[in-house]
């Protein structure tokens, strides 16, 4: 699975040619971490989403069924009387279900 990174926490990073001791530090080091800084920093931004999160709120229930509502989009599901999260770990507005009630 892909895992993506703020650009603007990569430009908090810590160790930057303004930023260091020049006395004690190595040069060449820090010219290093700035390259690779600089090719992030330059990387295309990926087409991505916030996840969202919600959990299925029992609605109704009956001896054997019961009806969920997804917290975030109100969709209405029926399914045994305990929802098994791993049957619906996501609502069809995208939501993960994976918030605890």
């Amino acid at each position: 699975m892909s895992e993506y990174i703020e650009k603007e926490a990569l430009r908090q990073f810590p160790i930057r040619k303004d930023h260091y001791d020049k006395e004690n530090g190595d040069e060449h080091f820090i010219f290093g971490i700035e390259a690779v800084l600089e090719y992030a920093e330059n990387l295309p931004a990926a087409d991505v989403a916030p996840v969202v999160h919600g959990r299925w709120e029992q609605i109704k229930e009956w001896a054997t069924k019961a009806k969920y509502r997804c917290s975030v989009c109100g969709r209405e599901i029926m399914s045994a009387v305990k929802v098994n999260i791993e049957k619906y770990p996501y609502c069809h507005c995208g939501a993960k279900m994976d918030l605890e009630g």
